[in-house]
């Protein structure tokens, strides 16, 4: 649970019916970095170490490489300036609304090389400035910022200034609240079934909330 806590958010009983050709899948480098929460991703071995990754979680073997650290404003060189992200840093694909929430809220640990670095919270990126190529800048303004910038406009929903008060917790909390927001101005999105609504990826929300969307497929309410 400490290593790959996502795997314990299914209902007990799926979690106690996977094989054991399931579970070997579940923990995957893979897998982890594409389902796990910042906590499981920071357990994570260096992709080329793969010999460590059970004491990785045992704590019994450490090397210098093994730790995350943390991405300053300027910490990386590359194009002849200085960035806050590492040049191979890409944003997640097929990532769902609660996965993405969770980096716009905290962040997300990047491997790049030998080393993870913890990356700002999506949030706080700032085009030209954090972004190092049309691609990326493309990818948030489209895909990232209409669906979490909307969330955030959730009536009691006051994020804290603070990285360190931002927890699991809040984080789960914090989504509840803009999840309701989000039934009060698109309702017609959750006529859909529950797991089809909790698959949609961050891109396929950000489309679904379009104006054109919205005023061919929403409800009067929606539309008002």
């Amino acid at each position: 649970k400490s290593c790959f806590s996502y795997i314990f958010k299914a209902p007990e009983k799926k979690i106690n019916s996977n094989t054991v050709g399931t579970w070997s899948h579940k923990i995957r480098y893979n897998q982890v970095k594409k389902y796990g929460t910042a906590e499981d991703i920071a357990k994570l071995p260096p992709p080329n170490f793969p010999t460590l990754w059970n004491k990785s979680c045992g704590g019994g073997l450490r090397f210098e490489d093994h730790l995350v650290h943390d991405a300053g404003p300027g910490q990386f060189i590359y194009q002849d300036r200085a960035w806050c992200i590492p040049e191979s840093f890409q944003f997640p694909e097929k990532i769902n609304r609660l996965e993405g929430w969770r980096r716009w809220l905290q962040g997300a640990i990047h491997v790049d090389g030998t080393k993870k670095w913890r990356i700002k919270p999506y949030r706080t990126f700032r085009g030209h400035t954090d972004l190092h190529s049309e691609e990326l800048r493309t990818e948030f303004k489209g895909k990232w910022k209409p669906i979490f910038t909307k969330m955030m406009e959730a009536p009691g929903l006051d994020i804290p200034k603070e990285l360190k008060d931002i927890d699991e917790a809040f984080v789960l909390s914090s989504f509840e609240i803009a999840t309701e927001y989000l039934k009060s101005c698109f309702s017609y999105i959750f006529k859909a079934p529950e797991k089809k609504i909790n698959s949609n990826t961050v891109g396929t929300w950000s489309h679904k909330i379009r104006y054109n969307q919205v005023k061919k497929y929403g409800t009067a309410e929606d539309i008002a």
